[in-house]
């Protein structure tokens, strides 16, 4: 007998008092449960891509903020990274959002990628200290902290990216919106490994 049972997505998730199953097709006959699947019982279902979380940084205070967080990961081994202004929302850290972010400065005309693993997030001073220096300066602006890794060089298009809410590419919306993050997705068709 069925004690409860709901919809997500497209699998139905059913609860019995003796057992508990997945299936996309399901039949039910009075009180007894036949389930009948178009796929093998031992088929695991396709991950959706990871969302990528895009930070936008400036020269504004005078120096490279990525130059400056690559020091101190030299030095230290990791980084907080201050982003000032407004919260990024507490999606863009589900399980749904890789764990390797992008940072983008703007170099002349254009944006240039930079690739970090995100390893903790907190809304207070960290402990340790390793920031950049000039982020003494500036603590009152900061919202909240997110502690990165380096990981190894990598070439990423800024065409390969579109914004999740809209579907525009994320190098249209650069020049358009203000915001200081975007949730993106890789393109259809494109396939990256480095969002997992």
């Amino acid at each position: 007998m069925v004690s409860s049972c709901f919809f997500e997505q497209d699998i139905f998730i059913g609860i019995s008092s003796r057992k508990m199953w997945w299936t996309n097709e399901a039949i039910f006959h009075s009180s007894s449960l036949t389930q009948v699947s178009s796929q093998p019982e031992n088929s695991m279902k396709i991950e959706k891509p990871k969302k990528i979380l895009v930070i936008r940084v400036s020269k504004m205070d005078g120096v490279d903020p990525v130059e400056e967080i690559q020091k101190v990961i030299d030095k230290k081994g990791h980084c907080w990274f201050g982003k000032y202004g407004r919260l990024i929302g507490v999606k863009a850290f589900g399980k749904a959002v890789s764990k390797n972010i992008v940072i983008i400065s703007k170099e002349g005309r254009t944006y240039k990628p930079y690739l970090f693993r995100r390893s903790a997030v907190q809304r207070t001073i960290p402990e340790d200290c390793c920031y950049p220096l000039y982020y003494n300066e500036f603590l009152r602006r900061i919202s909240f902290w997110m502690k990165l890794r380096a990981l190894p060089p990598y070439e990423l298009d800024l065409a390969d990216l579109q914004i999740v809410s809209s579907k525009m590419p994320l190098r249209e919306m650069l020049g358009q919106a203000m915001s200081g993050h975007f949730i993106c997705e890789l393109r259809a068709g494109i396939k990256n490994e480095t969002f997992v």
